[in-house]
């Protein structure tokens, strides 16, 4: 459990450090909040920018009407359609709710294949589908990065053990 906590922080973090960043150099000739894509298309590509016309800072923490303020813990016995269970990651919950089936698993680097970009449950709200697109596919393309450092680290111990005879 500690690498969940570990990756939970660490997610949350970097997720915290892209909405407060600005945007990279490469958008920096046209003005903020004029995408190059649709952000409410889920066929689009993914473009950085989105972050900020779609308001997905208020998305996910509003006081009020925020998804970490607005979905709440499962009870005993519920069985976690509406609700993040009480062990369950943050991330996990969220990807499980964001497509409406469980199996997508991002808080443990040891299962590299439970983690793909879910297909959004065709029941989300529309006001929603953008911003739950761009955090769901935040979370699988920070569990890759730090997936992919681990299993370069992996190969470098392999490499470096082979080579102290």
């Amino acid at each position: 459990m500690p690498l969940s906590f570990a990756f939970f922080t660490a997610t949350a973090s970097i997720i915290s450090l892209v909405l407060s960043s600005p945007l990279s150099s490469s958008y920096a000739s046209r003005s903020l909040g004029s995408p190059l894509v649709d952000c409410t298309n889920s066929a689009a590509m993914y473009d950085s920018s989105c972050w900020n016309s779609l308001d997905i800072d208020k998305y996910l923490n509003d006081p009020v009407t925020g998804w970490n303020k607005t979905t709440p813990t499962c009870s005993p016995g519920d069985n976690g359609a509406t609700c993040c269970r009480m062990d369950e990651p943050w991330t996990t919950c969220f990807l499980r709710l964001e497509s409406g089936r469980s199996g997508t698993d991002c808080s443990d680097l040891s299962n590299a294949n439970d983690c793909q970009l879910p297909v959004p449950d065709r029941n989300l709200s529309p006001n929603i589908l953008g911003p739950a697109r761009y955090v769901a596919y935040t979370i699988v393309s920070i569990f890759q990065f730090f997936n992919s450092m681990a299993y370069d680290r992996m190969s470098l111990l392999r490499i470096e053990n082979r080579c102290s005879y």
